[in-house]
């Protein structure tokens, strides 16, 4: 029997920037925390970043179809910021609809600096 502890697996919601500057630093810091937690981010906003085209309907339902897949595959749901769009409502909602716990990037980091 193994004494190595299995890395979770987190969801990452926020509410990015429009920036790419910016969003690109965002993500990196709040899924640098993520692992520096102990789990293993998994965040839509990276992972498809690119792959869509923004104004196709299509495309757009495709990435969230993509996207509930990674959630449903979660441990938990991490929301960065105190910031709320339609995305991070829907996120949370689902999460909460499946019983995946939903926290803050906060409550994470903070737990495990108490450790």
């Amino acid at each position: 029997m193994s004494t190595k502890r299995e890395m979770a697996l987190a969801y990452v919601t926020s509410v990015w920037s429009e920036s790419e500057k910016e969003r690109r630093k965002q993500l990196l810091e709040n899924c640098g925390k993520v692992m520096a937690s102990g789990y293993i981010p998994i965040c839509p906003e990276k992972a498809f970043d690119g792959l869509f085209d923004e104004d196709d309907p299509d495309a757009m339902a495709k990435k969230k179809a993509y996207a509930r897949t990674l959630l449903s595959r979660c441990r938990m749901v991490i929301v960065c910021g105190t910031a709320r769009d339609e995305q991070v409502s829907d996120d949370i909602q689902y999460a909460v609809s499946h019983n995946i716990p939903v926290t803050t990037l906060d409550g994470i980091v903070s737990v495990r600096t108490a450790v």
